[in-house]
């Protein structure tokens, strides 16, 4: 998370600023730190692709209270990651 808070803000310290964050991005971050805060740890981690969508990465076992704590929206993004050995 700090990798990525630290690329946001280099971009924004460029000239021209450049903004690949939007509101809804900013708000992923208040609420992934807001949940961790509230867990006291980090339970949820998030990182940016090259413009405003959030990954978000989480053990399996906080993937339901992630869901309640999203709402509908999140349940429907929430999911397990697969991986093929």
């Amino acid at each position: 998370m700090q990798d990525s808070n630290q690329f946001h803000a280099t971009c924004l310290d460029t000239y021209p600023p450049i903004f690949y964050m939007n509101d809804i991005s900013k708000s992923v971050v208040k609420i992934v730190h807001a949940f961790n805060d509230y867990k006291g740890g980090i339970k949820v981690a998030y990182t940016f692709d090259a413009g405003p969508n959030a990954v978000c990465y989480m053990e399996e076992e906080s993937m339901d209270e992630v869901r309640r704590v999203g709402g509908e929206r999140a349940a429907h993004f929430v999911q397990r990651a697969t991986s093929k050995r």
